[in-house]
């Protein structure tokens, strides 16, 4: 386990170290710098989203460990590239690149560890996935920042030393799990089956762009000083790096359904006090009650995976839960910007309460026989 939680936060982290550098790649071209951080953040969805099914697909014809090592060499082709292309042009195709080896990991780890957990730990399992690659994603900024001090390539040479680092303790530890042969009861992946999962990767998608994007405009539109913006910022990840674990058990406690509706409760109760607060110590404590929220939807539903497909198709359900996460990705900061534009900024908070009255009102549908 130890081997694929390490790759997933290699993986994570070389995301956020790519962040500061940006700035630099985008300096002196032509256009608007913010067109291009968006077009950085959404092609590399983009890729990461279209790769998903091929790569699932593969997933279920050979085994995990394939996919986790291919896409270790295709993000560390990436890293390599970086420090030596320095258009934009350029840049974005390797963002399309770092974006094919990131879902190659993600789908190759993920599947494995639902694989190698029994049903009565799978929610903790994916608790300690979630907080690895929270980590990963908190921890790049700070690393990439740090070592750009000393040239722009460090931060890339860390990323890609870390990485043959993962791809060796991959391939010596992490099983060729082989997938079970052909089964004739089950040949094609349950969409209604899956529909908490799937609805609880979107609305984590969404909450996760939103998160590093549309809540910072918020708070800067509110009169908040800079010094107090960036602690409210860190609640939510904080909130959400140390709640994985604790979700994750609750999944395996009360029911991975029945988490999920309580997770949305508690989120919509959230965002509603949220758009009343005016103090700097309540937006700090509703931050930190959000991210833990928010960020718990991902590994509860992941878990639910296992709970209803076949082995042989855990791969192609992988591959559906990444394309939904990622479209979330892509359509959330873009729904909510228009929203906050057209009505009101508090349209950030309200924007998420239909995703979570859906997953109340989930068990009063029935599948019609």
């Amino acid at each position: 386990m130890f081997a694929l939680y390490f790759a997933i936060g290699v993986a994570s982290l070389g995301i956020g170290v790519v962040l500061p550098i940006i700035p630099m790649i985008i300096k002196g071209e032509s256009g608007s710098e913010n067109l291009y951080m968006g077009l950085s953040a959404t092609i590399m969805a983009l890729s990461f989203s279209l790769s998903s099914f091929p790569i699932g697909k593969w997933i279920d014809k050979t085994c995990p460990k394939n996919a986790i090592l291919f896409g270790l060499a295709i993000y560390c082709a990436a890293m390599s590239l970086f420090p030596y292309f320095h258009n934009i042009t350029a840049f974005l195709a390797i963002r399309a690149l770092e974006g094919v080896g990131w879902g190659a990991i993600w789908m190759g780890a993920e599947t494995q560890i639902n694989l190698m957990s029994d049903t009565n730990e799978r929610g903790r399992n994916m608790g300690i996935y979630g907080l690895c690659v929270s980590l990963g994603m908190a921890g790049g900024p700070l690393i990439g920042t740090f070592l750009l001090d000393y040239g722009i390539a460090k931060p890339f040479f860390a990323c890609i030393f870390l990485t043959l680092c993962s791809a060796v303790l991959a391939a010596c530890f992490v099983p060729h799990t082989v997938q079970v042969e052909k089964e004739a009861f089950q040949t094609k992946v349950p969409y209604w089956s899956l529909r908490y999962a799937l609805l609880a990767a979107f609305l984590y998608g969404i909450f996760e762009a939103s998160m590093m994007s549309m809540f910072p405009a918020y708070f800067l539109s509110i009169p908040l000083e800079k010094s107090s913006l960036s602690v409210v910022i860190s609640s939510f990840f904080v909130g959400g790096i140390l709640f994985q674990i604790p979700a994750g058990k609750m999944a395996d406690k009360f029911g991975k359904e029945r988490t999920l509706i309580g997770l949305a409760l508690f989120l919509a109760l959230t965002m509603i006090i949220f758009c009343h607060a005016t103090s700097v110590s309540e937006l700090i404590v509703l931050g930190f009650l959000a991210g833990a929220c928010g960020g718990a939807f991902y590994p509860v539903g992941l878990s639910i995976l296992p709970d209803k497909l076949s082995k042989k198709i855990l791969g192609a359900g992988n591959a559906n839960f990444t394309f939904i996460y990622g479209l979330g990705s892509i359509l959330g900061p873009v729904t909510i910007a228009l929203l906050m534009d057209n009505l009101s900024n508090r349209a950030i908070f309200y924007s998420f309460l239909p995703l979570c009255f859906a997953f109340v009102c989930m068990p009063l549908f029935r599948r019609k026989s």
